[in-house]
């Protein structure tokens, strides 16, 4: 498949998810859901208004947690 059709799809998807909610809550992830998900790294959870949220993985594919970075040098770690 065509690489712009896979960045406009996912593009698409982001938008679907992000555009317009806000942030209600933030806390690293709980080690029971971190265990869950067979991680020895606790990311950051984004919690959105609508009670959907976000967390940072190492791949796409889930592997273990993520550090997120910003357009600056700050860096929020996994714990």
């Amino acid at each position: 498949m065509n690489t712009t059709i896979i960045e406009g799809r996912a593009t698409q998807l982001a938008e679907k998810l992000l555009v317009s909610r806000r942030i209600k809550d933030v806390r690293y992830m709980t080690k029971d859901e971190a265990d869950k998900m067979y991680w020895s790294k606790r990311p950051l959870v984004i919690v959105f208004d609508n009670g959907t949220f976000m967390f940072s993985s190492c791949d796409e594919e889930g592997n273990n947690g993520g550090a997120l970075f910003f357009s600056e040098s700050d860096v929020i770690p996994t714990i």
